[in-house]
């Protein structure tokens, strides 16, 4: 459950944004190879606004760097996440992992996630592919059961920088 593929984040090429001790006395020890700055937070009665960076995946391939920006305002949440230094066929995935109560039905370039009579809608651009998975949701250390994650990815076609907008509405 320490892979970047178990958390809400963007994944380049399946490469883990931090090394792993492979000396299982070190099980919770990471490098600090993302180097993650706040670039910004505000907190406004009606709009809150976060902006982080890390460089993860530099290690990798030289000048690469992710920002995620996410602004909450009533009734919507936009995440973007932004990539520096792609190159053509990199993979590029965006999973949002789901408690294992909530339902999920995906149709084109949109899900509709709902749980207790609550529903969330969820959106992102044609040129992304949203699918769902099943994985292991862990609630506590040691526990774990099956439950869904929303995966948004694509291909990436030429060199250069990549933006990805993913944007849930609720009422």
């Amino acid at each position: 459950f320490r892979a970047t593929a178990s958390h809400n984040t963007i994944q380049i090429n399946g490469w883990e944004q931090c090394q792993f001790e492979r000396d299982r006395s070190h099980v919770f020890q990471l490098h600090n190879d993302t180097q993650t700055v706040v670039e910004k937070y505000s907190r406004q009665s009606d709009n809150s606004t976060f902006v982080g960076t890390h460089t993860g995946f530099s290690r990798l391939r030289a000048d690469m760097r992710c920002k995620r920006s996410l602004s909450l305002t009533p009734g919507k949440l936009t995440i973007t996440d932004e990539v520096t230094n792609l190159k053509p066929n990199d993979k590029v995935v965006i999973r949002y992992h789901l408690d294992p109560e909530v339902e999920v039905q995906v149709s084109d370039n949109e899900a509709r996630f709902t749980n207790d009579g609550e529903s969330v809608t969820v959106h992102w651009a044609d040129e992304l592919c949203g699918t769902v998975e099943r994985v292991r949701h862990s609630r506590a250390y040691g526990e774990w059961e099956d439950a869904q994650t929303l995966k948004i990815s694509t291909t990436i076609r030429q060199d250069g920088d990549g933006q990805f907008i993913v944007k849930f509405f609720w009422t």
